[in-house]
């Protein structure tokens, strides 16, 4: 959904970051961010794009600077209590003020406390010529996903603290899309709330437009298994398993050197399977190579008949061809990193002879996530207590994330999971009191779903027959063990898109009541011609914006791109309070994660800002940011 990102790209061109009243070129002025608003503005510009504006420099204000009083500035901050002290610390009594002339611009709204402070500052009041609230408190990744930058995943599930800041941020989106939308939600959690609240706010201000968007709150416990398994596919698997790369800036180091992980070849097998993309880089070197052997047999001083490798390194000192190639050592080199991180804790499942797949830790991750067992049965509480406890004590040495991941997964399979039972998994993985207590805090927030009725669905599936049924089709058509699960979402947004998801089970705002026999996990086999499906291309499509209150995974970001794609009827936008790995939704439940990390790492010196869509600081604040 390419509009959310070219709406905020021409709100900070167009009007947030112009002097307001200002004719003619624009003057030459110093940006001020801090970290949360130098993440949001390096998800839709370029810095190309800022000196376009007149902006010669871009400051952390947490940092001390040099006062530039004859260069004007704008203040891009957060109104959090850190950015508005440092703001009024820069205009202090005794002191040097940092400019004469000062813009200020908030991401969010300002509490009236902190704007009568700023209001009475004697040195900060005189020099503020304009003030402006932008509601922009949200990060493009990529075209059809955003978040907010909110990796404290354990928030959204303490009864209700959160329900302002959610609604007011979707309500942002909307504002930015100049929409105003039907509304479904989750029962669980804080979604009927938030889902009250955002109707309410669309009610207080309507807008007039024919612009038809169905606006769908979830929140994690729709689908728990896919934050914590190993996602096949090589885009969730890199930031999953490399901690080199980093989904702010988009940057990896791969040996020793940074670059650009979102590179053109990059794109192209993002959602390929991991075992898939290996080959497809080789076809892509060996196409690339057909296409330019004549280039290296000129290069090398020869007629011809080259080996590979000899090809390959006459074309790379060919200048124009540089970047290609490094896109070709890159992700050979990150897909091969990849598959050697997995084979390292125990997730690859090969074959046996017979044709049944090893029983590991790749093979367990499958049947608890799916709730479907390697011979097609449903898992049973018993065994699946055993074989766990089996594996840990066969080897223990596995990695102890990986243990805790899979005690999870078993504490997210069945209701109302006996204590015993996960005492004995515990003690067999012999986890440290830290991860102990993580396994309680999942279960205490009811992570997994609500148990209200213990009794009656004691150690029974949290699964429903049909998304049995889909688990173990999955499993008869799939060769890997781990490709064997597939996200609620996709088939949660097939009902949607079809107009055949129940209210009963999504309830909503400004929509007609709609049921319908057929589960939620949907069909193993669809057949609803959504190609046959044609579109005036003169009326927009319907827009389906999905938010999770929790964090939206890589596995339902690459599902519902893969949707978007599959039909015509409508366009898909993704969004959540973060983007989640595994390793944060661990993190958090052990109390590690701050409550906000819009920290943006410095840039490496080998990479070109204006190639990466992003800013960075200048020279003497960018090795200093936290």
């Amino acid at each position: 959904m390419a509009e959310l990102k070219e709406n905020t790209y021409k709100l900070m061109r167009e009007v947030l970051l112009r002097v307001p009243g200002h004719e003619g070129p624009p003057p030459r002025l110093n940006l001020v961010c801090d970290p949360t608003t130098l993440t949001i503005i390096g998800s839709v510009c370029k810095m190309s794009d800022l000196y376009d504006l007149g902006i010669t420099s871009v400051e952390n204000v947490l940092l001390t600077r040099q006062p530039l009083p004859s260069l004007d500035a704008f203040y891009f901050i957060s109104p959090s209590r850190a950015s508005i002290d440092a703001l009024m610390r820069d205009y202090d009594e005794g002191k040097k003020p940092q400019h004469d002339n000062v813009h200020l611009i908030f991401c969010d709204e300002v509490q009236k406390d902190d704007f009568d402070k700023m209001a009475q500052h004697k040195g900060l009041a005189p020099r503020v010529k304009s003030f402006r609230e932008a509601g922009i408190n949200f990060c493009m990744f990529k075209e059809d996903c955003f978040h907010l930058n909110q990796p404290d995943i354990l928030r959204y599930f303490d009864g209700g603290s959160e329900v302002n800041n959610v609604s007011r941020a979707i309500m942002h989106i909307c504002d930015v899309l100049k929409v105003r939308p039907a509304i479904r939600y989750s029962k669980a959690g804080i979604c009927p709330k938030v889902a009250t609240q955002i109707n309410a706010m669309s009610q207080a201000s309507p807008l007039q437009t024919k612009k038809k968007m169905t606006l769908l709150i979830v929140d994690r416990s729709i689908d728990v298994p896919v934050s914590l398994m190993h996602m096949p596919f090589y885009e969730a698997l890199v930031y999953d398993l490399m901690p080199e790369a980093d989904k702010d800036t988009g940057v990896i180091t791969v040996d020793g050197k940074s670059r650009m992980l979102h590179d053109t070849l990059f794109e192209t097998l993002k959602y390929l399977h991991f075992i898939e993309v290996r080959m497809q880089v080789q076809k892509h070197t060996s196409s690339f190579l057909k296409q330019h052997q004549n280039i290296a047999a000129l290069q090398a001083g020869n007629g011809g008949g080259m080996e590979s490798k000899d090809m390959m390194a006459a074309i790379r000192d060919v200048p124009e061809y540089q970047e290609q190639f490094g896109q070709i050592d890159a992700n050979l080199t990150l897909s091969k990193k990849v598959l050697d991180a997995l084979q390292d804790i125990n997730i690859i499942v090969p074959k046996t002879d017979n044709g049944s797949f090893v029983v590991n830790a790749g093979s367990l991750e499958s049947e608890l996530a799916t709730g479907v067992t390697d011979n097609e049965k449903e898992a049973k509480l018993e065994p699946t207590t055993k074989a766990i406890t089996d594996l840990f004590q066969k080897q223990p040495n596995l990695k102890r994330e990986v243990k805790l991941r899979l005690v999870l997964l078993f504490v997210a399979l069945f209701h109302s999971c006996p204590e015993s039972s996960t005492r004995e998994i515990m003690d067999a993985a012999n986890l440290p009191p830290e991860d102990r207590s993580a396994i309680n805090k999942f279960i205490e927030l009811k992570l997994a779903g609500d148990d209200s009725n213990k009794e009656k669905y004691r150690g029974d599936l949290r699964r429903s027959k049909s998304q049995v049924k889909l688990a173990t089709h999955d499993l008869k058509k799939q060769s890997q063990v781990i490709e064997r699960y597939t996200p609620r979402i996709k088939t949660v947004l097939e009902r949607l898109v079809d107009n055949k998801l129940e209210t009963e089970v999504f309830p909503g705002f400004g929509v007609e009541e709609i049921t319908n026999d057929s589960s939620i996990a949907g069909a193993p086999e669809r057949q609803w011609g959504w190609k046959l499906v044609k579109t005036d291309n003169n009326d927009e499509k319907p827009l389906i914006l999905v938010f999770f209150i929790g964090g939206v995974t890589f596995g339902e970001i690459r599902a519902a791109n893969q949707l978007k794609k599959a039909q015509s009827k409508c366009d898909i936008l993704v969004g959540g309070t973060c983007i989640l790995t595994p390793h944060m939704m661990l993190e958090s439940l052990r109390g590690n994660t701050r409550r906000n990390s819009m920290v943006r790492t410095t840039v490496p010196d080998d990479i070109d800002v204006g190639d990466m869509g992003g800013v960075t600081e200048d020279a003497t604040a960018a090795d200093e940011i936290p």
